[in-house]
């Protein structure tokens, strides 16, 4: 096997893991919007892999959550959320209790 074959299956196999990560934030969408609605922030899901949640303030912050690839970003031009730690291998339900303040299982942490 080549570097070529050998990139090839790491890039499907990271397609799978992150397809698999998306149908789980499909999945625990339900929980996670109510626990958010519940702590006075805002779930929003604008597509099958991006996310936000915000303060129901209009100048407040912003934390954008693509579940995919397990990446959080926040909009540059609000105030900053909440710092949250997270498991390595973290769900979207994770990311809405770190932030309301609800423990969350930690694991191997990045």
């Amino acid at each position: 096997m080549d570097y070529w074959d050998e990139y090839k299956e790491v890039m499907k196999e990271r397609q799978l893991d992150r397809a698999a990560n998306r149908l789980l934030a499909v999945g625990d969408y339900d929980a996670a919007f109510q626990l958010a609605k519940v702590s006075g922030l805002i779930l929003k899901k604008h597509s099958e892999q991006h996310y936000s949640l915000t303060t129901v303030e209009k100048k407040g912050w912003l934390q954008n959550i693509y579940p995919g690839n397990r990446r959080l970003y926040h909009d540059k031009k609000r105030p900053k959320p909440p710092y949250v730690r997270l498991p390595a291998e973290w769900t979207l339900l994770d990311v809405v209790k770190a932030i309301t303040g609800k423990k969350v299982p930690h694991g191997k942490t990045d």
